[in-house]
Order: C-alpha cells, then structure tokens, then sequence
C-alpha cells in the first residue's frame, strides 16, 4: 500500500502545531487571512461566500482533523476500483481470511432499509455528485434528496446558513419520522 509507506500507519493530517500557528497568526490578520481560507478550501472546495470570516481561526486550529490512514486508504481504494466496497486487505489470502471470498464484498445499497435522506453538494469535493447520484438511485427507502447549491464540503458544518437551510429541514424530518 504505496500510501502507508507514504504517510504512516497512524493519522492522516491530523491538528498539529503547526496549524495552531496558523490559526493564532496568520488566520487573525485580515490581510494575511487568504492562506487559511486557501488551506481550507483546497481538500473540501471553495467557498468563501458562506463562510463567518471571525471564526477562521477557530477552524483552522481544529482542521484538518485528521482521519485514520486506513479510511484514506479505502476511499483510494474505491476511487481506484470504481465500486463502493470493503476495504481491500492486499491480497486474496487476507481478504479470503476476513471475507470469506477473494475479493472485498461490494456495499449492497438496495438491501438496506433504513430511511435515508441525503444532502449534498455540486461544489463538495470529497463527496463526488456523481458518486451521490449514483447512490441515490440505488437507496430503496430514500426520504429525500436536497442539493445544496454553492455549497461545499465544510458548510455543512460551518456555513453561515448550514442551520437554516439544513439543520432545521433534518429536525423537521426526524420529528416526521421517529
């Protein structure tokens, strides 16, 4: 696995000290603030129109937060194979020891039966439209579907209007659907 020997076994960007630097210099100067705004929006997509600027600092000191090479690992590994499967062991042996079978068993979305709503965005760049619409035809007992215009991947969490235009709209189905 070329990104293990690359990378590690451990974390995967996780918060470090140097982003602590960003965040308590670079990130609290108006002039300087485009470096945090650049670092942010080259892993998730850009958009400034829906970030709260004054709060820069407080998510460059948290982000990225990391993720275990592992799952980096997978989602390359999807990327590469073109199928939403199980992480790939390496080799038949390993994958035979933990599957049962040669190969890493394929997600089988039409079996599940949990009701699903889905929101996405155009612009979010670590989760593919295509990849989404692909999904959303295959979920069986999907509630809902909303794209998010303009939007990408962190403005589900920190956009200035994530509450109004998707947390309120996720209450409102789950009191619908308990």
């Amino acid at each position: 696995m070329e990104l293990y020997e690359l990378f590690g076994k451990r974390d995967f960007l996780p918060s470090n000290a140097l982003l602590k630097f960003l965040a308590e210099t670079v990130c609290k100067v108006p002039e300087t603030r485009f470096v945090c705004y650049d670092i942010l929006f080259l892993i998730c997509g850009y958009d400034l129109s829906n970030l709260n600027k004054t709060r820069l600092p407080v998510y460059i000191s948290h982000s990225p937060a990391g993720t275990s090479m592992r799952d980096l690992v997978h989602f390359s590994q999807m990327v590469r194979s073109d199928k939403f499967q199980r992480y790939d062991y390496g080799s038949k042996t390993e994958n035979m020891k933990h599957y049962g079978q040669a190969d890493p068993p394929v997600y089988n979305v039409t079996q599940m039966t949990t009701p699903t709503v889905l929101f996405w965005a155009e612009d979010d760049w670590l989760a593919d439209s295509t990849d989404v619409k692909q999904l959303i035809s295959n979920i069986q007992n999907l509630l809902g579907s909303y794209e998010i215009d303009n939007w990408n991947h962190l403005d589900f969490i920190w956009g200035v209007d994530a509450a109004k235009i998707v947390y309120d709209k996720i209450i409102k189905i789950m009191k619908e659907h308990p």
